[in-house]
């Protein structure tokens, strides 16, 4: 075997290190400290929350998918939500929390009455949580939430917020067992941009594509959907 290939190879793969001094390490700049956060107080004991969510919607068929009828809800409008909290913080790691929330829907035709037609209606400033909660779940594996607070289970199908509305979601239309079982196809479209942690912006269309179920049920148009949402949190 011709052992001049492998020296080769060796000389490649290990070159002889340089003579010389040894260059000295750029020293790197500091990094910048973390921005102090300007609903912080008393050292972080009392801490204030702020969101806001704006959202314009527009509706065709989205209620009774019939194109022969002009519906309430075949319109536009604009929902707001403001939502201000406060936790406060012990020294001996007991929490509190309060949040109050705002609601409002804006310049629409169906009435102000929540749940009517699914309006979302307007729910001026009262409190949203209040709560106190024993233990932290680090110094010791358990801890206990007293009070008016969310509660979530798993996917929300029972239990949850349901952070895009308010109120509770309705079926459409009763079940017939004599009906298809196929409802439809939705395409839908989505644009999100979150330029920093405390903004952002989503845009959305959904098509819905009536089927055999609605057919067979009743007026069976195809519906559309569109929004525009901003969200701010501190």
């Amino acid at each position: 075997m011709n052992p001049i290939p492998t020296l080769i190879l060796l000389a490649v793969l290990c070159p002889p290190a340089s003579g010389g001094t040894p260059s000295a390490a750029v020293p790197r700049a500091p990094a910048d400290p973390p921005a102090a956060d300007p609903l912080s107080f008393a050292g972080g004991r009392a801490v204030f929350s702020l969101e806001n969510m704006s959202r314009f919607e527009f509706r065709e068929n989205t209620c009774d998918f019939d194109d022969r009828v002009d519906s309430v809800n075949d319109d536009s409008w604009l929902l707001n939500r403001f939502r201000l909290g406060l936790s406060l913080k012990t020294a001996d790691g007991v929490a509190f929390f309060f949040q109050g929330q705002d609601s409002r829907e804006i310049d629409r035709d169906r009435p102000d009455e929540r749940g009517h037609l699914g309006a979302e209606g307007d729910d001026p400033f009262d409190l949203r949580q209040a709560y106190v909660e024993l233990g932290d779940g680090r110094s010791f594996p358990l801890s206990l939430t007293l009070g008016r607070q969310v509660l979530q289970y798993g996917d929300q199908r029972l239990i949850g917020p349901f952070a895009w509305n308010a109120i509770a979601r309705t079926p459409v239309r009763p079940a017939d067992a004599a009906a298809g079982a196929y409802a439809g196809t939705e395409v839908d479209a989505l644009v999100a941009w979150a330029p920093n942690p405390h903004f952002t912006l989503t845009v959305g269309w959904s098509h819905f594509l009536a089927g055999t179920y609605l057919d067979d049920t009743g007026a069976a148009s195809d519906a559309d959907f569109a929004y525009v949402m901003t969200g701010l949190k501190f």
